[in-house]
């Protein structure tokens, strides 16, 4: 390749390169530009090089951020990723990502710039948009079952109430490494705690200590305060009820019911210990009622066990099929299984 070929090509990949480039002396007036530069602002040559400062095609905004970071440039020597919004000849707007390096003479003083940027509207675009689906999205509430059903540990797995609560953590974290904004609910009879929806780190921090610090109690109305949260929450969300669910099916149906209908996403995580879906007893034996010190029974496990199971199945079933005609998710969650398992159950659920 001759020397004039050579330089051609070295030309034209200077000119036409799928980035701009300009170069700014010390009073901000465009001294070079590439071809590129010129195709994306739709200027001429004469009407830009030595005559046309930067500041001329910013929008006012940009100008500002120009202002503060040339003079610091000048003395340092180097600007990386910042952003700016150009303005064209004929009025329309884009926004560009601008690296820049300078030129010093012997002493260390600025002559002129070699600056790059390309356009990044496509990717602000998508930023944006992005950033309305998430300010648009509801706001997720995990309302935690602290009543005295969920005190409960057999044979296997964990305490119902502590699983409650590591899944409830394990969820504000997961959502809030989202960028949702997460708020807390435990009740019993009542609601205990309420914590707004917020984003902050120090957020789940509280979270957190508000879910070390509660026990369960002892009665429940589960129904009636679901039904509260419809008055409770003012804001359209999402409310992940963790639960046994221990309260008449119908009574639970018609209070999310309600919520539905003001506009709430609810999912159900229905938590039970392995006992109670097996009922593995074998001797006689005092079955207690973890809300209420009066009420219990002895009895012969072997006599009651049949029925029990079928009991409990359709009680599991009604749960299930009154969630679904409510279009609400709903997982059954043995607390015997991993929360690792719960989580991945609860993606799978939520991406369908």
């Amino acid at each position: 390749m001759t020397f004039e070929a050579e330089h051609e090509r070295r030309l034209d990949l200077l000119e036409n390169a799928p980035c701009a480039f300009h170069s700014l002396g010390p009073d901000g007036v465009l001294r070079e530009v590439n071809a590129t530069w010129l195709r994306w602002l739709g200027y001429t040559r004469d009407e830009v090089e030595g005559k046309l400062p930067l500041q001329a095609v910013l929008t006012e905004a940009s100008q500002a951020t120009f202002a503060r970071n040339f003079p610091t440039f000048m003395r340092e020597g180097r600007l990386d990723d910042l952003e700016l919004v150009m303005r064209r000849k004929d009025g329309s707007t884009f926004a560009v990502l601008v690296n820049t390096s300078a030129v010093l003479d012997a002493e260390g003083n600025f002559l002129w710039s070699r600056s790059g940027f390309i356009d990044i509207s496509r990717r602000k675009r998508a930023e944006e948009h992005n950033q309305r689906l998430i300010d648009a999205a509801p706001d997720p509430t995990v309302v935690v079952d602290a009543s005295g059903s969920m005190n409960y540990r057999g044979g296997k797995g964990i305490l119902k109430f502590d699983y409650a609560r590591k899944l409830a953590a394990s969820l504000a974290y997961l959502l809030m490494s989202q960028q949702d904004a997460v708020g807390l609910i435990t009740f019993d009879s009542k609601v205990r705690d309420m914590i707004p929806c917020h984003t902050k780190i120090t957020h789940l921090h509280v979270l957190l200590e508000t879910m070390i610090k509660t026990e369960p109690g002892k009665d429940t109305s589960l129904a009636p305060v679901i039904e509260s949260l419809a008055q409770r929450l003012k804001r359209r969300g999402l409310v992940i009820l963790i639960s046994d669910f221990f309260d008449d099916p119908a009574a639970i149906l018609k209070s999310v019911g309600i919520l539905r209908r003001k506009g709430h996403e609810v999912i159900a995580l229905q938590l039970w210990d392995r006992d109670e879906i097996d009922f593995p007893f074998g001797n006689w034996a005092r079955f207690e009622n973890l809300e209420n010190d009066e009420d219990f029974l002895l009895l012969d496990p072997a006599t009651v066990r049949q029925r029990y199971i079928e009991v409990q199945k359709q009680f599991a079933t009604d749960l299930k099929e009154g969630f679904r005609k409510h279009q609400i998710d709903y997982l059954s969650l043995p607390t015997d299984e991993s929360h690792s398992m719960a989580l991945r159950n609860y993606l799978a659920l939520r991406m369908r």
